[in-house]
């Protein structure tokens, strides 16, 4: 099983690690040679003599990785993390997890880990983007909109929103469509986002916004023609 939280902290890994339950987060990556990307990170143990996790990355293979080089690249993905284990070791997981073992808990819990980094550093844009994303979980779009155009008007990672889209529903609840659609563009300009079905959609969802019902319905078509069994695309589709 797999159980997937937010706002993950070095100490709660290190527990979770403890135990013998494998963890993967969720990073911003910038190996040399290559512009910022969203990546995967399995995290096997930990050090505390020399301050270092032990991982399996996908990029490199085994690498030893410092706590402070962690919590900076994970700070780019809202302390993103998924727990892995056992249907037998269920409640174990959940003792662990304490208060974050409640999905809603575990969104304000993140919230406030977002609201204090953005406190003691307001030209943070991780930070911010981070509050965006708690606030739209939490339903809260019009907070939402205005931690991400923080953000945004900060500076972020130019494929930053090739991997999180609480922006988009956070200016779609706002009714924020010609936002929206600025956002699909640049994703599409910048070459592989063109080929992200979420930037389609949520384009049509744009497109629909705005009563362009055709041009909404052209969108949806081609986030399936990327992935025909996403969901929402299809939904959308057929709604239209």
């Amino acid at each position: 099983y797999a159980l997937y939280r937010y706002g993950g902290t070095e100490e709660l890994v290190k527990s979770l690690l403890a135990s013998n339950f494998p963890v993967i987060i969720e990073e911003g990556y910038a190996p040399e040679g290559y512009d910022w990307m969203g990546h995967y990170l399995l995290l096997t143990g930990y050090d505390d003599s020399v301050n270092v996790f032990t991982t399996m990355d996908s990029f490199k293979g085994s690498q030893n990785y410092t706590y402070e080089h962690i919590l900076e690249h994970w700070q780019h993905f809202n302390y993103t993390y998924i727990v892995l284990y056992t249907a037998d070791r269920e409640e174990e997981v959940m003792e662990l997890l304490g208060e974050n073992a409640d999905p809603w808990q575990n969104n304000i819990l993140s919230l406030e880990i977002a609201r204090n980094e953005a406190t003691a550093d307001q030209t943070d844009p991780f930070a911010w983007f981070n509050m965006g994303t708690n606030f739209v979980n939490l339903g809260m779009y019009d907070a939402a909109a205005q931690a991400y155009d923080q953000a945004v008007s900060l500076g972020l990672p130019w494929r930053m929103m090739w991997y999180q889209f609480g922006i988009y529903e956070a200016y779609y609840q706002t009714g924020r469509y010609d936002d929206m659609i600025n956002i699909a563009r640049q994703n599409q300009n910048d070459g592989g986002g063109h080929y992200v079905e979420e930037t389609w959609y949520y384009l049509g969802m744009a497109r629909e916004g705005r009563g362009e019902y055709n041009l909404a319905l052209e969108n949806y078509n081609s986030a399936l023609s990327f992935n025909p069994n996403f969901t929402p695309a299809a939904e959308a589709k057929a709604r239209v």
